[in-house]
């Protein structure tokens, strides 16, 4: 399928991956959610366990806060990687998933399999380190509302 490139009228090839490749992301993506949710339980469940603690001493309040801090760091970081999961669902829904935000080539399959929510193929993913990346303005999505990551649908399909 072709799409016009510019007011030249010329066109170029629609970059994308196929609706049967797509389901594979997904339910890819699905799975990434589900380990990411279920280690944020695991978490909270040993946070909890910190709070509980009695006939503790100095050192064991300093371990203990010590532990709670990584916990909370990890937090972040799973959070931050569900707001990526949930822009790539999106994306899939949409049709543009494994596009490059910095390019508008597709992203190699194996960097999505070993990191599903990837926005950049590894060239741009360099040059954004570097601070050299532009982000093309029709292929990024910016999600609706922050509240999204976790009521987005039922994982119970995948």
């Amino acid at each position: 399928m072709a799409k016009p490139n510019d007011d030249t009228g010329k066109t170029s090839e629609t970059v994308g991956y196929p609706p049967e490749k797509l389901k594979e992301f997904e339910a890819g993506l699905y799975q990434a959610r589900q380990r990411i949710l279920k280690g944020y339980d695991d978490q909270k469940a040993e946070i909890d366990g910190f709070k509980g603690d009695t006939e503790s001493d100095a050192y064991d309040d300093a371990s203990n806060i010590v532990e709670m801090n990584i916990l909370m760091a990890l937090n972040d970081t799973q959070k931050k990687e569900l707001s990526q999961i949930g822009l790539a669902l999106l994306k899939v829904k949409d049709g543009t998933y494994g596009i490059c935000e910095g390019c508008g080539e597709l992203i190699g399959e194996q960097r999505l399999k070993f990191l599903p929510f990837a926005n950049l193929c590894v060239k741009c993913k360099d040059k954004e380190e570097r601070g050299t990346v532009v982000i093309q303005r029709d292929t990024h999505i910016v999600p609706p509302d922050e509240d999204f990551l976790v009521l987005t649908d039922s994982d119970e399909d995948f």
